[in-house]
């Protein structure tokens, strides 16, 4: 919810959707969409259409994301703040970082500046199913 509410500051006109889970957030709803949960179908459609995908790190979701051309923005839920049993997302996203799979925001990233600095057009990306598998084998073995 910090997430969006961060987002929503940026002076873009810009429609923000979000899956919020059981969290509860009082968004501007003229420009922050929230969805409790998404279906598979759902998210794909928002993902498509999206300037900009922020995720957590979960490995399916981003490799979703990289397989539609999209490169991520990915937020890795931490053992620390009690997210996550341990660190395995914070681990594979300094992996895909160190590939430029993905854009790795820290919790000091001044994520307004990020959102407002980027350009108007989605970020592409092309990756091979190849390197989708490997990756998936990967996560395999830090999960």
């Amino acid at each position: 919810n910090d997430i969006v509410r961060m987002i929503s500051k940026t002076n873009r006109n810009e429609q923000i959707v979000y899956q919020s889970g059981v969290s509860v957030y009082n968004a501007d709803t003229k420009r922050v969409i929230s969805k409790q949960f998404l279906t598979y179908s759902q998210m794909q459609k928002y993902m498509k259409k999206a300037r900009i995908v922020i995720l957590h790190g979960g490995p399916a979701s981003i490799f979703h994301s990289l397989s539609i051309g999209k490169k991520p923005w990915v937020f890795p839920r931490q053992q620390k703040y009690h997210e996550h049993i341990n660190d395995h997302q914070v681990y594979f996203c300094q992996y895909l970082e160190k590939l430029k799979l993905i854009q790795y925001i820290r919790n000091d990233t001044n994520i307004v500046n990020v959102l407002t600095n980027t350009p108007k057009t989605s970020v592409k990306i092309t990756i091979s199913q190849k390197l989708l598998r490997y990756l998936n084998e990967f996560t395999e073995t830090i999960s």
